[in-house]
């Protein structure tokens, strides 16, 4: 399930910074707690495994804001109110998020520069598409691959390009390893392709033009934001639209929304 929210600030000169995955993924928490800390401290600290991996199951987009003004690196908001979505299979997060946002009806953005408020002026249950076997998305936040390789002798992380052939079976392998721990089984098609609209891609000046860097916490993380089609198991599409595409999704990344083909 997919929900909206309409945040209207509270605070004078509500800000945010450039970064603000952290400030989001932080309040998720918190908000999470104020419904159930039990449930709140499992997802944080030990999350749904699936041997050594762990999953959050959920992913939330980038904030979009009325009217903004960007100034000394950070966004302000200066009129109008704030739309944010966040996408979840779990009935059990969900839950608890509502939950939360209703016992209070307000959140928290804090970083290390301001605290603002917001007031949660609405929400909204977004209708779940008719998922087929092939389907056209954007990207409401960037969608990052990663995998560890060895170099000289130690493991790095390594942010795969979308250009490298093997992105799309990276999509395809994360897909079906969130699929087997929701499910506990294997999808009846275990299928996928995933292909970047290299055309947009090209109009937009290539690979580079598309990149978005955020810092989350300490580190760097990069992502990429471009129109794609998935053609494959309607099983896995439905996984990454309801979890979202790639990884770390649960620190805002891989979250998409249908386009019509």
């Amino acid at each position: 399930m997919r929900i909206k929210l309409i945040l209207e600030p509270l605070s004078p000169n509500a800000s945010l910074s450039f970064n603000y995955n952290y400030s989001f993924s932080s309040m998720i928490y918190a908000v999470l707690s104020r419904s159930s800390s039990q449930y709140a401290s499992f997802l944080h600290e030990e999350g749904y495994k699936l041997g050594n991996k762990q999953f959050k199951f959920y992913t939330f987009s980038r904030p979009w804001i009325e009217r903004q003004q960007v100034r000394n690196g950070r966004i302000y908001v200066l009129h109008g109110t704030v739309t944010w979505q966040i996408s979840s299979p779990m009935e059990d997060f969900l839950n608890n998020l509502v939950s939360g946002l209703f016992e209070k009806g307000e959140l928290v953005l804090a970083d290390e520069h301001s605290t603002n408020y917001f007031a949660v002026k609405q929400i909204e249950t977004i209708a779940i598409p008719n998922f087929t076997t092939e389907m056209r998305f954007s990207c409401l936040a960037p969608l990052m691959v990663s995998i560890k390789e060895e170099r000289n002798g130690q493991i790095h992380k390594h942010y795969v390009r979308p250009d490298e052939t093997r992105f799309s079976e990276l999509i395809r392998q994360n897909l079906l390893e969130k699929y087997r721990r929701l499910h506990n089984s294997e999808p009846a098609d275990s299928e996928l392709e995933f292909t970047f609209d290299w055309d947009d891609v090209k109009r937009r000046g290539g690979v580079e033009k598309i990149s978005k860097l955020i810092k989350y916490k300490n580190i760097n993380i990069r992502g990429y934001v471009a129109p794609f089609v998935v053609k494959g198991s309607k099983e896995l599409i439905q996984i990454g639209y309801e979890c979202g595409f790639g990884n770390a999704n649960s620190q805002g990344f891989g979250m998409v929304e249908d386009i019509k083909i």
